[in-house]
């Protein structure tokens, strides 16, 4: 017997599985400049280990390294053993994914690299890392980094003025990494879909049974 699903239910059933499946990105670019330690910006709290630190807006200057826009910079004391960390959580708790973030080393000039230490609700981790230049570029991050209570970004030491500096912008948020649980507007849609999907098949039925 074919069980014929309405548009209505099959729309809502579309809705609700792409509900958990919505990204956001970080810009920082609401935010005013700030230099305290930690900084709440945009859902999510940025704790400093640095010599230096800053959300620092889109003009550029000392020597640092600028993509244009708000991004968070944090530099090292100079030398291999004085690097700069930055570290993110969710305000109020919870978990979270990253697929993708942009970065660059913290000044003109400089060579570096970033490794980002990410801890899952279970206390396992993932470990990711990757070469930077003095130009923001997009880094992208794989399942490993879903469902994170924790990640801290973390400057590996290369050469120029300020080697032991990071900056980092545009962080995307994958919502659909965050949790196995749907939210309750996609149960909503789902209770929705199959409940109208169910009223079609109850119908067939009635009709089958009086012809």
């Amino acid at each position: 017997m074919k069980i014929r699903i309405t548009a209505a239910a099959a729309a809502a059933i579309a809705l609700a599985c792409s509900a958990a499946a919505q990204a956001s990105t970080i810009t920082f670019n609401a935010e005013p400049g700030n230099f305290e330690t930690p900084i709440d910006a945009e859902g999510f709290t940025f704790d400093f280990s640095a010599a230096g630190w800053c959300l620092c807006d889109a003009v550029g200057g000392f020597s640092f390294s600028s993509n244009g826009t708000n991004r968070l910079l944090a530099s090292g004391s100079g030398g291999a053993a004085a690097g700069a960390a930055i570290t993110m959580t969710r305000i109020g708790g919870g978990s979270f994914g990253i697929s993708s973030f942009d970065a660059a080393v913290a000044f003109l000039g400089g060579t570096g690299g970033i490794e980002l230490l990410g801890t899952h609700g279970d206390s396992s981790t993932a470990v990711a890392s990757f070469g930077l230049t003095d130009t923001h570029a997009t880094f992208a991050l794989g399942a490993a980094f879903d469902n994170l209570v924790s990640l801290r970004f973390s400057s590996i030491p290369g050469g120029g003025f300020g080697e032991a500096g990071i900056s980092i912008d545009n962080l995307v948020i994958d919502e659909r990494a965050t949790t196995g649980v749907p939210e309750p507007a996609a149960w909503a849609l789902m209770i929705l879909g199959f409940g109208s999907a169910g009223a079609a098949l109850r119908r067939r039925r009635i009709a089958a049974s009086a012809a």
